[in-house]
């Protein structure tokens, strides 16, 4: 019994024990009422005065999480610790009850609770059990154990029942986190598993169905490659979430213009805005600027709009406001409509992974976790506020770029191709893919050396003494990955001018990417536009740097 075993220590050590033998066989507390109201500070603690001794063991059960009670058979009354009280949110002027104790038990959990106790009067013993009960004081729900013995009298009659109760919440909400790592990790290693092979395919989709737009100029072919290009792009949209989602992704931050990157975001939203919705920008100075992986802040700002779009189908305002944080290096970025807004019961759980209040179908339920994990993983953080029938509001923070550095323009980037027959050095392991790119390259004006191993591409090297101006190579291949490729091509071919592909970025590659600035990298799955724009992109930076 717990208060024999307090007793017993705190006897040793010649202190008066918070519980005292009573005739009927039990042991009874003192309640602090009957004891002087005297502060527990450490400085206060005199180890001769057993009252504060006994102050200091019930606060140090009460930081451990524990409460005993007392049940005395034949006055069918109980008595409770301070820390009892405390636990349940019971008013100490209140004299405890079971019934009143079994009516705070989780309705759920309340018949195996009683069941329990009913079956200690006969076995004598409580074994640990874990329930929840809900706080007298405002309804907040906890985990607890609870485990007793029943006490009885010198005839073997009952004479009543000791037991002690542990605050399980803390522990409870720390496995929980335990449980949602060891899946997260999971889900990385099945992403990680699966994202090479699937968005290969889906590259092989993208590329193909562009190149088969171009021949088609009846209508209903044209609707069906347009439905194919689609849901090919909403795939390669949900790979991305997951292996964003579980960190698999590469940051590579560059120095970006907010007005540009929030301009970028409301053209691809035009088409989408339902109508009698308004799009507004606020920005709080022209020229924001942040450091940040453009892709990855092209996400945010969609998910967090779409969302807000979905929030408003009859029609209202969808705002996006940007503004330095006072006294910070640090740039807030807001997403606001004036929608139905979140009920307050569904608001603890919103940025929780693959919870959706949306239709089956409709959304997955990554979209504001991946949100959070990008964030995150720049160095910011993602809020939101939100009122039932006015609106919503996402406020996100980005870091601003330390000195003067200029942003990255795709104007700048982008020139018209020259067409003037630059090789290029093609190191794809997937014959079909490597076909594809290669016809899609030569469309957009460049010769190709396509090979399929890093062997292979030295083996071309040695053989054409003619100047290379880009190697356009998978990260990982079946002789070596980026690392090999770079030394294989080190003679003839500068970092700055290798882009590497993959449909599965290791670790290794964010590594690389941390390293070397000058690493290019363009993530499958791809269509034919975004992959020739990285081709220019990279050319028309090493034009620019060439020019000094």
């Amino acid at each position: 019994m717990l208060q024999i075993a307090v007793a017993r220590i705190v006897t040793d050590r010649g202190m008066e024990p918070p519980w005292t033998p009573g005739d009927d066989g039990l042991w009874h507390h003192r309640r602090v009422a009957d004891r002087p109201h005297e502060t527990t500070e450490l400085a206060a603690f005199d180890p001769g005065d057993p009252v504060r001794r006994e102050r200091v063991l019930d606060k140090a059960m009460a930081l451990a999480g524990v409460a005993s009670w007392v049940w005395r058979a034949e006055e069918d009354t109980i008595e409770w610790s301070p820390n009892m009280y405390a636990l349940t949110g019971v008013d100490p002027s209140v004299t405890p009850t079971i019934e009143g104790f079994h009516a705070l038990v989780h309705e759920e959990d309340r018949e195996r609770v009683v069941a329990i106790a009913e079956r200690a009067m006969t076995t004598g013993f409580a074994e640990p059990h874990e329930y929840r009960i809900r706080r007298a004081d405002d309804g907040a729900e906890r985990w607890v154990q609870t485990s007793g013995e029943v006490v009885r009298a010198e005839d073997g009659t009952i004479a009543g029942f000791v037991g002690a109760m542990l605050d399980l919440t803390d522990r409870r909400a720390l496995e929980a986190r335990a449980r949602e790592g060891q899946r997260l990790e999971s889900i990385g290693r099945l992403a990680s598993g699966i994202a090479h092979d699937l968005n290969n395919l889906l590259t092989v989709i993208l590329t193909s169905v562009a190149i088969v737009e171009l021949d088609l100029e009846a209508p209903a072919p044209r609707r069906a490659a347009g439905h194919i290009r689609e849901a090919a792009g909403r795939a390669a949209t949900l790979t991305s979430q997951v292996l964003a989602f579980a960190r698999q992704q590469v940051t590579v931050a560059t120095v970006i213009d907010l007005d540009e990157a929030i301009g970028g975001a409301i053209d691809l939203l035009e088409p989408l805005t339902p109508e009698g919705v308004r799009i507004v920008y606020q920005p709080s100075h022209v020229g924001l600027r942040v450091l940040a992986d453009r892709g990855q802040l092209d996400q945010v700002l969609m998910n967090l709009a779409v969302n807000a779009l979905d929030a408003m189908p009859g029609g209202g305002r969808l705002t996006f406001a940007t503004h330095p944080e006072p006294g910070t290096d640090r740039i807030s970025v807001s997403v606001s409509d004036t929608g139905a807004g979140i009920p307050i019961a569904i608001q603890p759980h919103v940025l929780e992974p693959f919870y959706t209040t949306k239709s089956p179908g409709r959304g997955t339920g990554l979209g504001l976790a991946v949100c959070e994990g990008i964030v995150a993983r720049h160095g910011g953080r993602l809020s939101f506020h939100s009122v039932e029938g006015q609106g919503t509001t996402f406020v996100f923070t980005l870091p601003e770029p330390e000195g003067a550095a200029d942003p990255v323009r795709a104007s700048t980037l982008r020139p018209r191709p020259r067409r003037t027959g630059e090789l290029i050095l093609l190191i794809e392991d997937d014959p079909l893919i490597r076909e594809l790119v290669s016809n899609i390259l030569v469309a957009d004006g460049y010769r190709v050396a396509a090979v399929g191993s890093i062997e292979a591409a030295r083996d071309r090297l040695r053989a054409d003494a003619s100047p290379i101006a880009l190697v356009l190579s998978d990260w990982s291949l079946p002789d070596g990955s980026g690392p090999q490729v770079c030394e294989a091509v080190a003679d003839r071919v500068a970092p700055s001018r290798i882009l590497f592909v993959s449909g599965h970025p290791p670790a290794q590659l964010a590594e690389a990417v941390d390293q070397d600035p000058d690493l290019r990298f363009l993530p499958k799955p791809f269509d034919a536009a975004k992959l020739t724009e990285a081709v220019r992109d990279v050319l028309a930076r090493e034009a620019l740097r060439a020019r000094g």
